[in-house]
């Protein structure tokens, strides 16, 4: 599960999307929910989750190429 955000967006508004998103990944119920459809959440600050969403991408892109499948 991943949040994500128009880019330009106030570090203030980041901050406090983060922080009530970070309590919520808390929620037992949220836990539980996730656990009954076999999701683990797994909490990333939000420079985490901005360098893992630059290294799947960098990884997707690799495998594309590697595949050689065609640009559409």
């Amino acid at each position: 599960m991943v949040l994500l955000g128009p880019k330009g967006l106030s570090s203030e508004i980041v901050e406090e999307v983060h922080q009530t998103f970070r309590k919520a990944m808390e929620d037992p119920e949220l836990i539980k929910g996730c656990e009954t459809v076999d999701h683990v959440a797994i909490y990333k600050n939000p420079q985490d989750t901005a360098n893992f969403l630059v290294h799947m991408n960098e990884e997707i892109i690799g495998l594309v190429r590697h595949l050689k499948l065609p640009k559409k």
